[in-house]
């Protein structure tokens, strides 16, 4: 019997995610992902405003085509989420939103590791969302840190990929960095949109009031707890096709060695310190072992990574209990997979 129906993933994120359940001891015929026979089945794989497709799938979906699934998963645009919501709740099916807008959606904010009290209550028809890709990574390397000593504020910078935005805007990028190298002059629809071979600061939107920036600090101070920092966070939309780059600059109550600091980090579960390789490599293939090695690692280097590599951590010369670093990891991986089967494997073992 499948028990979760997976909505909106596209084959890679798809084999993805499968990979990573079966690593949990999940196996593949758990997870029900709907043909094109099936009324559940979406090919739209992409976030942003719903699509003509979209909206004929809104229509038609009722409770009753979840089968038995206790669990629906909904990856892509947020608003298939949004809809999927009433029904998931009439079917008693858990929904778990990991389109990075369920939390300002109405979603409950959970995440493996810090949301524990809150997962140990879920029922069936309830609305979970998991945060943000750069939150995701952001939130891993902070909990080590706060443990060590608490955290007064967080300054965060994001260079955010086209792949956060889906496939279409992949497919966008692609289509403008052919234009661009044939010399092609901007289109006037094209104008405030271009991201090829450059940055653009991503602001609210006056269209629906989504903010990401705002929503990313609040992501943050949620998901740390009680005693959670001061959060400021900018995103900046980059050319790049995916891979994440998170400049972080942070000050604790108190001082930490930085020897402190690097040693809390490099025992999570997860994460890679990048310029430090495992004595003798390890099980490492040459390529790996190569970007670990690697001081300052960029999207590029670690695409296809289930890990967070850090790099650059140093202490802040002006400010005694500054620390700063940046983090850089696959989006696709280890901001939404690893996070997604670790809580699917979490809500499947719950009754256990």
């Amino acid at each position: 019997m499948a028990r979760i129906v997976l909505i909106g993933a596209g084959e890679d994120l798809l084999e993805a995610l499968l990979k990573a359940l079966e690593a949990r001891g999940v196996a593949r015929d758990a997870v029900r992902v709907p043909g094109a026979s099936d009324p559940m089945f979406d090919d739209e794989s992409v976030s942003g405003p719903p699509s003509r497709e979209l909206r004929a799938w809104l229509d038609r979906v009722r409770p009753e085509d979840l089968h038995d699934a206790e669990i629906a998963v909904v990856v892509g645009a947020a608003e298939r989420a949004v809809q999927l919501a009433p029904i998931a709740r009439e079917a008693e099916v858990i929904l778990v939103d990991a389109t990075g807008g369920g939390f300002s959606n109405g979603g409950t904010l959970v995440f493996p590791g810090l949301t524990t009290e809150v997962l140990a209550e879920v029922e069936l028809g309830d609305w979970l969302a998991l945060p943000q890709p750069g939150t995701a990574g952001l939130l891993m390397a902070l909990a080590p840190i706060q443990e060590l000593s608490p955290l007064v504020r967080v300054v965060v910078t994001v260079l955010r990929p086209a792949s956060v935005r889906g496939g279409r805007a992949i497919e966008e990028l692609s289509g403008q960095a052919v234009e661009r190298l044939g010399g092609r002059a901007l289109e006037p629809e094209q104008r405030g949109r271009v991201l090829a071979f450059g940055l653009r600061p991503v602001l609210a939107s006056e269209s629906d009031g989504s903010n990401p920036a705002a929503t990313m600090a609040a992501e943050t101070r949620i998901l740390l707890g009680t005693a959670a920092p001061l959060v400021s966070a900018s995103i900046i939309d980059a050319g790049v096709f995916a891979g994440i780059v998170l400049a972080v600059h942070l000050e604790t109550e108190r001082p930490l060695d930085i020897n402190e600091v690097a040693g809390a980090l490099a025992r999570t579960a997860g994460i890679r310190l990048a310029g430090q390789v495992p004595l003798g490599g390890g099980d490492e293939e040459e390529g790996v072992i190569a970007m670990l090695a690697d001081p300052a690692p960029g999207p590029v280097e670690v695409m296809g990574s289930l890990a967070l590599h850090v790099a650059g951590l140093e202490t802040d010369l002006d400010l005694p209990a500054g620390l700063r670093f940046f983090l850089v990891f696959d989006d696709r991986l280890r901001g939404l997979v690893v996070p997604l089967a670790d809580l699917l494997e979490r809500l499947l073992g719950r009754d256990d």
